[in-house]
């Protein structure tokens, strides 16, 4: 059958939210059943057309299967933090992981120590650079100082950069802090908000980054969920319009 070939080529995984994935061995590709990623391999793999009756059978009989048999696991999207042996797990967004340990970066393979990161295709894959390797004045402390801060407020432009460091900073460890930074870029038109929230996205997903538009209505508000749910950043713009759902959604 269709979900034992499946299952000689890669493991079903199910995690503490009764999320589905599938773990494909010789790609370290892990996709979430409701993916459109999963869909096209999915389809790639079996030469089922996703709108045929037979394709509509197999995803729900590889449901049961992932509810009733699948190993149980957590899935992250940009890091993982181990607190037990001090390493810090990085997706490269293709495959595999940078894995930091204070000491040194290594290269691994995604499932590595057991750590699974989801497979996405809206990111760019990446490689870490040795000192020696990297361009000069290309460092964060270069990147910071092109965002402009109001040099009327009560911190300095430099304070504000120390601040927007940790922020990003943070995001490589979410299980140290489970309540969430929000950074809201404020100021008239023209003063680069939108190009400063893209810059990071690019710096973090690569260069198909874009910076979202919020919408009142019930689609902009499932739109947003999918967005913040499925990707590491996010960004968007029409914060301060009157949208009723969103306050509730922060």
């Amino acid at each position: 059958t269709v979900t034992r070939d499946l299952l000689s080529k890669g493991t079903l995984y199910i995690t503490p939210e009764k999320q589905g994935y599938y773990f494909h061995s010789e790609s370290a590709a892990l996709f979430g059943f409701e993916d459109e990623e999963f869909v096209r391999f999915l389809a790639d793999f079996t030469g089922l057309n996703p709108i045929e009756i037979e394709y509509r059978f197999l995803t729900e009989h590889l449901r049961t299967e992932v509810i009733r048999r699948g190993e149980k696991t957590k899935v992250y999207q940009l890091a993982h933090y181990d607190s037990s042996s001090h390493r810090l797990y990085v997706t490269d967004f293709g495959g595999g992981m940078w894995i930091l340990d204070g000491k040194g970066v290594v290269r691994g393979r995604n499932g590595q120590d057991g750590v699974l990161f989801v497979t996405t295709s809206f990111a760019d894959s990446f490689a870490y650079l040795s000192p020696e390797e990297r361009t000069q004045n290309a460092g964060v402390s270069s990147f910071l100082k092109q965002i402009s801060f109001d040099i009327s407020s009560r911190l300095s432009p430099d304070n504000w950069r120390e601040l927007v460091f940790i922020w990003f900073l943070s995001l490589f460890f979410p299980e140290l802090h489970p309540t969430k930074l929000i950074p809201t870029f404020i100021g008239p038109q023209g003063s680069t908000k939108t190009t400063t929230a893209r810059r990071f996205g690019i710096q973090l997903l690569g260069a198909r980054f874009n910076v979202g538009h919020l919408e009142a209505n019930e689609r902009g508000e499932q739109s947003f969920i999918a967005a913040i749910c499925g990707k590491p950043l996010t960004a968007f713009d029409n914060a301060d319009s009157p949208i009723r759902w969103l306050p509730d959604r922060l």
